[in-house]
């Protein structure tokens, strides 16, 4: 079965594979420490560890809490986040 980019995001943010991360001494900056907090703990705004995939590009994805809305960009590869 082929797994899709959603699939990929979903398996990188759910709390059990987060037990195998590497945790970061420090974040680099508010981006990356706002990536972590979002992968440590789900959304920033409910704690829901569920989300709805939006447009991709590049390295990038848009990601949308399926429990309150709240709207980030990601990127995975870069340990980066912030609100749109």
């Amino acid at each position: 079965m082929k797994q899709t980019i959603l699939d990929a995001v979903k398996d990188y943010f759910s709390p059990v594979s987060n037990l195998f991360k590497a945790k970061s001494a420090k974040p680099k900056d508010a981006n990356e420490a706002m990536f972590i907090q979002i992968r440590d703990n789900g959304c920033l705004d409910c704690g829901s560890h569920d989300f709805l995939e939006g447009p991709t590009a590049s390295i990038a994805m848009n990601i949308k809490c399926a429990n309150c809305g709240s709207k980030y960009n990601i990127a995975p590869m870069m340990q980066f986040a912030e609100r749109i």
